[in-house]
Parts: structure tokens; C-alpha cells; sequence
């Protein structure tokens, strides 16, 4: 598929590739809801477990830290419907549960940062969302909560205990 979600024979060639060398691949139809799809998991998981300094396992093992994720899961959904695309928050949430579970000892690459007092790439992800939210109009805050506790996070690395 190219991003006018038409088949081609080079992506089809891509893939087999790909499958032959023992990567996972799934081709999708509609490329634009993958990717805001992943995007609203990234927000979701990454975002929280750098907040709380813990694996993704930890986030899943609290109902306040799974209620925190489907939230932001939501909300991305809400943001990338507003544009057209037909993601869905079931979908996202459905990834966050397989990965509290599949993945409970991982750090995001996010926790990792905050581990290592680094920049974030909360801008990007959580940032993203605000941003293209506040452009339809819409409110996002348990999205932008976090993304402005990461913010105070980054911002005080120096004074932190």
C-alpha cells in the first residue's frame, strides 16, 4: 500500500522480505490509523511510565495507572477522528493490555530518559496530541497533564531528589 492506500506489487515484495527475514509484518489498509494508532499508544504508555518511574508492568498492575492510559488512549482517538481517520481507542487499549502483560519489566524509552535525566521526546508524542487538539478545538487533559508534568520533570532535573 502507498499512502493513497493502494495496493503495489513493490510493497507486497517488501513485505515478503521482511516476513523471510523473521520480522512480524502487518500490512494495513489504512496506514494513516496504524500510525495515529501507534501514536496514542506511544502517548499513553510511554508518557506514563516516565512520569512514574516505572516498567510498563507497573503502570498495568495499578487501576489508577490503567485508567490514566485508556484515558490518553481516548483522547488520541477523539484527536485523530476529528482529522478523518478511523482509529479507535479499543484498538490502542487493546495494545496497552497486551503490553502490561507481554512487556511488564520494560522501560519506555521515555522512563529511560527520566531515569537518566535526558530530554524527552514528550514535544513530539504528547505534544503532538495537544497541539493538533487545541487546532480542532477539542480538550485533551489527561493528555496534557501529563504532558506538563513531563514538562516540570524535564525542566528540574537538577533540583530532583
Amino acid at each position: 500500500m502507498s499512502a493513497d492506500l493502494k495496493p503495489t506489487p513493490f510493497l507486497d515484495k517488501v513485505s515478503r522480505m521482511f516476513s523471510a527475514a523473521g520480522f512480524h509484518v502487518t500490512v494495513t489498509e489504512d496506514i494513516f490509523a496504524a500510525i495515529w494508532e501507534k501514536a496514542g499508544f506511544n502517548a499513553a504508555i510511554n508518557a506514563t511510565t516516565a512520569v512514574c518511574r516505572v516498567p510498563c508492568g507497573g503502570v498495568g498492575n495499578v487501576a489508577q495507572g490503567r485508567y490514566l492510559a485508556a484515558k490518553i488512549a481516548e483522547e488520541t482517538a477523539m484527536v485523530e477522528n476529528a482529522y478523518g481517520v478511523k482509529a479507535s481507542a479499543e484498538s490502542i487499549i487493546k495494545d496497552l493490555e497486551n503490553t502490561y502483560t507481554a512487556h511488564k519489566g520494560h522501560f519506555t524509552s521515555m522512563a529511560q530518559d527520566v531515569q537518566k535525566k535526558r530530554k524527552t521526546e514528550v514535544d513530539f508524542i504528547n505534544g503532538g496530541i495537544v497541539k493538533k487538539a487545541k487546532e480542532k478545538g477539542l480538550k485533551v487533559p489527561y493528555t496534557e497533564a501529563v504532558y506538563d508534568l513531563l514538562k516540570v520533570i524535564e525542566n528540574t532535573y537538577e533540583i530532583q531528589v
